[in-house]
């Protein structure tokens, strides 16, 4: 549907997985549980795999869902992104280490892209996307920049879910693409 990314931004080897979380590895099921498993007030639940990377061993980056209690009792549910590695020959992914985890409102846009990027969004009606992860760049008619977002629609109540977005730039045009929810 979105076609092949060419130049991947997640630097350092990544190779982009693009799938939905529900069929892990059973190593990377296994360390996801152990290293997120019971969390006091909240909880993870991986929803979308973005890649895996050689890194002594393997790093496995995954967007997740987050379900947490703020003031008030109140349960709010948003997204970050975290990364896991599984040591070289760590089978049974017993020594599997949280990299790192990022919430979405670390993310920044680059430079370049951030003022064409943010036109395309705002143009859009019915639901607000918030760039949580730059996948990468595909050249077409132009240039499409491919985006992993946390969405939510327009009235104030509304659950955020994930969508996958290709902003298009042609001749400082910028259109959104394609949407496709995760």
């Amino acid at each position: 549907m979105f076609g092949e990314i060419t130049n991947a931004k997640l630097l350092g080897g990544w190779t982009l997985k693009l799938e939905k979380a529900d069929k892990l590895p059973q190593d990377l099921v296994t360390a996801f549980g152990n290293l997120f498993g019971a969390k006091f007030g909240g909880s993870y639940v991986p929803m979308y795999y973005v890649g895996t990377q050689p890194v002594n061993g393997t790093n496995h980056k995954l967007v997740v869902e987050r379900t947490k209690q703020v003031s008030g009792g109140k349960t709010i549910k948003d997204f970050a992104v975290v990364t896991i590695n599984i040591p070289a020959g760590d089978f049974k992914a017993e020594a599997a280490t949280k990299v790192s985890e990022e919430d979405v409102t670390d993310f920044v846009l680059r430079d370049e892209i951030e003022k064409g990027v943010k036109k395309a969004l705002a143009d859009f009606t019915g639901a607000n996307h918030k760039p949580i992860l730059e996948l990468g760049e595909q050249i077409v008619k132009g240039k499409d920049y491919h985006f992993i977002c946390e969405s939510k629609g327009d009235y104030s109540d509304a659950e955020p879910y994930l969508t996958r977005v290709a902003i298009n730039n042609f001749q400082d045009n910028w259109t959104i693409d394609q949407i496709l929810r995760l």
